[in-house]
């Protein structure tokens, strides 16, 4: 049985192709993880005193315990009998 030079190269030469395909194919997914941002979400900071009457907080509540301001959720809301003058 005679091999000619076309197939002693196909026979040689592809299975270099194929490595070297999944080689850069797992270059590109390992470099690709590594590079993608972080999608987890910022930490809310640790309040010590409440931005509504200055209350040192002590627990980890949503509501200081003083005057009953929000203290994880937007702005301090206003003191209870204040109101809004326009």
């Amino acid at each position: 049985m005679k091999i000619g030079l076309l197939e002693l190269v196909v026979i040689l030469v592809a299975p270099l192709i194929v490595m070297l395909i999944t080689m850069f194919v797992l270059i590109l997914v390992f470099v690709t993880r590594r590079t993608a941002p972080a999608t987890r979400p910022a930490p809310e900071p640790k309040l010590e005193f409440c931005p509504n009457c200055n209350h040192k907080l002590v627990e980890v509540r949503n509501f200081c315990a003083e005057c009953g301001a929000s203290i994880r959720h937007g702005p301090p809301s206003l003191p209870a009998g204040t109101e809004l003058r326009q």
